[in-house]
C-alpha cells in the first residue's frame, strides 16, 4: 500500500556551544497542479505525484556573533 505521508528525521550532535554536526533524512511527495492535470492543451490527467528522498550531512560553526560557517552534503 502506498503512503502519502512525508517522513523526516534529524540528528544533531553539539560538539561545543559554537559547533554542531547533523544528519538528516526526509521523503516527500509533490502533487501535480490542476494546470498540469487538466489544462485543455497541455494537461495530463494520468500524472502521478512525484516522490523522492533526501539525505543530508552537515556542519555548523559560529565564528563570531555575526558570522556562521555552514557546510552540507546532500
Amino acid at each position: 500500500m502506498d503512503s502519502n505521508i512525508s517522513k523526516s528525521f534529524i540528528w544533531v550532535i553539539n560538539l561545543n556551544p559554537e559547533t554542531n554536526i547533523y544528519v538528516a533524512y526526509n521523503d516527500y511527495f509533490i502533487l501535480p497542479s490542476m494546470y498540469q492535470l487538466y489544462d485543455t492543451k497541455y494537461g495530463n490527467a494520468k500524472l502521478l505525484p512525484e516522490k523522492g528522498k533526501n539525505y543530508e550531512l552537515g556542519f555548523n560553526h559560529m565564528l563570531d556573533d555575526k558570522t556562521m560557517l555552514n557546510h552540507s552534503l546532500f
